[in-house]
């Protein structure tokens, strides 16, 4: 299975040791929506066909890297109130993959990351610190 990672979970970020053992299949690839820094250490990411390009990497992996994700990401599928969504997204190759969203209601949405990447997003903010 695959899974779209666009935060902490890149390779450089906070917590890519999650994907160890995964394998990389596209280091630069994107899905549309809107990308969001949510104060915490961490962006959410709104899915949205007429949203701009939110950057990150494809990786496949397997049923023990999808539940230490969902821990990560405080999904349970049987749980009304999930901090993120698992969802199954269609790319634009026709393949799918997980993808962990929020919803526009979310406390998480709160200041907008207009280039869509979060690793140069906290570069930048580190530059100007």
């Amino acid at each position: 299975m695959l899974v779209f990672v666009y935060g902490t979970l890149r390779k450089g970020g906070a917590n890519d040791h999650y994907l160890r053992g995964a394998r990389c299949h596209n280091r630069r690839c994107y899905v549309y929506g809107h990308l969001y820094d949510s104060g915490l250490g961490y962006p959410a990411l709104i899915a949205d066909e007429k949203g701009g390009k939110v950057v990150g990497e494809l990786y496949e992996i397997n049923e023990q890297h999808l539940v230490s994700l969902d821990e990560l990401e405080d999904y349970a599928p049987d749980r009304n109130h999930n901090l993120y969504e698992r969802v199954l997204h269609t790319l634009e190759d026709g393949s799918h993959c997980y993808l962990y969203v929020v919803t526009p209601d979310s406390p998480l949405v709160r200041t907008l990351i207009p280039s869509g990447d979060w690793l140069d997003w906290t570069e930048n903010k580190k530059s100007t610190e």
